[in-house]
C-alpha cells in the first residue's frame, strides 16, 4: 500500500510531523514501512501562462511561444506537440538547474531566441503524467503566473510504501491509514465537507428501481449520471501515478482516487444494460443457493465482491451511467471464492480483505469529486439495500489490551 503525506494530511493534520516521525509511528503502531521518499521541485521554476503561440519560421516541429511568468513575458520555443494558446504550464526560468543536472540559459534554436524552458513532468523530477509538457490546473491550486511551483504543497510529496499483511484491509486506503496515525498521535480526524447530490430536487427524474429478494448479506447503494467527457484533474493523476494505480479511462480515475481515499468498494455500469422500456435502470438483487448476490436485471450484471460481466460496464463518455457503492463480508466472500471456484476481479483484492462499510460516505465522496471538478451533475436521489448486520460487542479490559498491543496504556492517557 503506497500513501502520500499530503493525501493523508488531508484526513489528519500531519503538517507538523516530519516524514521520519511518520514512519516510525507508522512501524510502531504494526503497520511496517517497506520505504519512503520524497519529491522536491527545483527551485526557480515557476507557473507561466501561454499568451501566444505560433510555428517556428525554421522548423516544423517547434513553436514559438509568448509566455507570462508574472516578472514579464518571455519568448521560449517549445517543441511539445500538447502547447498551445491558452494554458498554465511550469517554466524553467533562467539560472534553474533541472534534476538531471541540466543547467537553464538562454540560447537560439534555429535561429530564434529562447529564454527559459516549459516543461514537462519528467523534466521536473516527476514521474510521467501524459506526453509532452506538463499542463497545471486549479486542482493543485489557484494559479498566478510567477507564482514559484514549489509553493503547490501537493507537488512536493513524501510517499510512504506501507508491507500490509492480509488483515489489515482496514488500511488500504488513506482514510484507514490515517485513522491510525490520528489514533498513534492522539488527534482526530478531519471532517471533509462533501457537495450534496440532492441540492437540486427539483424537476428530478427516477432513473432506477432497486428491487431485491429475501435476505442478503450485502450492501449496496445507487446513484446515476450523464457521463460527459473530462479531463482527470492534475492532482488526481499525480497521486494516482505516485501510488502506481492505473486507469483506463477519467472515470475509472475518478473511482480508483475515490477508493484509494475512502476504501469503500465502488463499481460502475452502463444505464442502459439495466434499462427498461420507460428508460428506468430495473436493478434486482438477489442471493442465490450457494449465498452469492447478484446484481442482475434480464442478465446478470456483477457478484458483490467478485467480479463484474464485460458488457455491463461503461464504454465510454456520452452513456448514462449508474454508480454503485457496496460492502460484504470479507470473510465471507473470500469463502465463497475459494469453494466455488469464482474468477475474481482486480476489486477482489479489497473486498476480500475488508473494505470500509460506509458505503453513504464512499458514493457521497465519489460524487462530490464528480461534480466539483469534473463537471458531472449527479441525479438526485439515492436506491439502497442494507443486509442485516449487527455489530458485534467486544467487552476488554485494560490488561486485556495492554497484553493485546505488547504496551502499557497509562491511566491518563484512557
Amino acid at each position: 500500500m503506497i500513501v502520500t503525506k499530503n493525501w493523508l494530511n488531508e484526513w489528519v493534520n500531519l503538517k507538523d510531523k516530519s516524514l521520519d516521525d511518520i514512519t516510525k509511528t507508522l512501524n510502531k503502531i504494526g503497520l511496517e514501512v517497506d520505504s519512503s521518499r520524497s519529491i522536491i521541485l527545483p527551485k526557480n521554476i515557476v507557473v507561466g501562462f501561454v499568451l501566444e503561440c505560433t510555428k517556428h519560421p525554421q522548423a516544423t516541429k517547434l513553436n514559438v511561444c509568448k509566455v507570462d511568468v508574472g516578472t514579464g513575458i518571455r519568448q521560449i520555443v517549445c517543441g511539445a506537440s500538447n502547447v498551445r494558446e491558452g494554458i498554465f504550464v511550469p517554466v524553467a526560468m533562467i539560472g534553474a538547474v533541472m534534476p538531471n543536472g541540466l543547467e537553464i540559459k538562454p540560447v537560439k534554436l534555429r535561429g530564434v531566441e529562447s529564454d527559459g524552458m516549459i516543461c514537462s513532468s519528467t523534466e521536473l523530477g516527476l514521474p510521467a503524467l501524459g506526453e509532452g509538457i506538463l499542463i497545471l490546473d486549479e486542482s493543485i491550486g489557484e494559479l498566478k503566473a510567477g507564482t514559484p511551483l514549489t509553493n503547490y504543497a501537493c507537488m512536493n510529496e513524501e510517499i510512504i510504501e506501507i508491507e500490509l499483511t492480509a488483515n489489515r484491509g482496514d488500511c488500504l486506503s488513506h482514510l484507514g491509514v490515517a485513522r491510525d496515525l490520528a489514533a498513534a498521535y492522539g488527534r482526530s480526524l478531519n471532517k471533509i465537507e462533501l457537495k450534496d447530490s440532492d441540492y437540486r430536487r427539483q424537476g428530478s427524474m427516477r432513473s432506477i428501481h432497486l428491487t431485491h429478494q429475501n435476505d442478503i448479506e450485502a450492501d449496496v447503494i445507487y446513484k446515476s449520471f450523464e457521463y460527459k467527457a473530462f479531463e482527470l484533474p492534475l492532482k488526481y493523476r499525480y497521486r494516482l501515478t505516485l501510488c502506481e494505480v492505473s486507469y483506463e479511462h477519467s472515470l475509472e480515475g475518478i473511482l480508483q482516487y475515490s477508493m484509494l481515499s475512502t476504501g469503500v468498494i465502488l463499481r460502475t455500469y452502463n444505464h442502459a444494460f439495466f434499462s427498461s422500456k420507460e428508460g428506468i435502470a430495473e436493478i434486482f438483487v438477489h442471493e442465490d443457493e450457494q449465498g452469492l448476490t447478484h446484481i442482475a436485471s434480464k442478465e446478470e450484471a456483477a457478484i458483490v465482491g467478485v467480479a463484474q460481466v464485460t458488457p455491463s460496464k461503461v464504454q465510454g463518455a456520452g452513456e448514462k451511467v449508474v454508480l454503485e457503492a457496496s460492502y460484504i463480508d470479507p470473510e465471507l466472500v473470500s469463502k465463497q471464492v475459494y469453494d466455488y471456484k469464482l474468477k475474481p476481479d482486480a476489486l477482489y483484492h479489497r473486498t476480500s480483505r475488508g473494505s470500509n462499510p460506509d458505503i453513504d460516505y464512499g458514493i457521497a465522496y465519489c460524487s462530490d469529486l464528480l461534480m466539483r471538478h469534473c463537471g458531472i451533475d449527479i441525479y438526485p436521489g439515492t436506491f439502497e439495500f442494507r443486509s442485516n448486520y449487527q455489530e458485534p460487542i467486544l467487552s476488554l479490559d485494560i490488561r486485556s489490551i495492554n497484553a493485546l498491543i505488547g504496551d502499557e496504556i497509562p491511566k491518563v492517557d484512557r
